[in-house]
């Protein structure tokens, strides 16, 4: 699938959890810079902005954390000429442990996100079941 025209506009979301009675934000490197990003991404051709921002959230967590329809509630936001549109979603603290141990497992297989996710949803008619 391509990616929209518009190159502007991406969806994702901020994910926060509470450790040790800290309320904290989960942010991941972006680009060759090494960037602190939410996790968001550009729409596919056709797709709604919360089905993309489903899907990045799905693929950039390692398959780990899959957000309902019904609970994404989308806010634009202008940051460096790019309107992101973004949810605040809570995660549990065990996903910090889970996420570090199945992203080292994935690189260690040499194997790519998006084809865990694509690999896994293809066959589905819900891919976020």
């Amino acid at each position: 699938m391509e990616k929209q025209e518009k190159k502007y506009a991406r969806a994702g979301a901020v994910l926060w959890t509470t450790l040790n009675g800290v309320k904290g934000i989960i942010l991941g490197e972006e680009g060759p810079e090494k960037n602190w990003s939410c996790f968001s991404g550009s729409p596919y051709q056709g797709e709604s902005l919360v089905d993309c921002a489903r899907r990045e959230i799905n693929e950039e967590t390692c398959g780990l954390i899959n957000v309902p329809r019904d609970n994404l509630i989308l806010q634009p936001v202008e940051f460096n000429c790019r309107t992101f549109h973004l949810a605040l979603v809570y995660v549990p603290p065990i996903f910090l442990d889970q996420f570090k141990r199945r992203r080292r497992t994935l690189l260690r297989d040499e194997i790519q996100l998006s084809d865990v996710f694509n690999r896994r949803t293809r066959n589905s008619p819900n891919r976020f079941l």
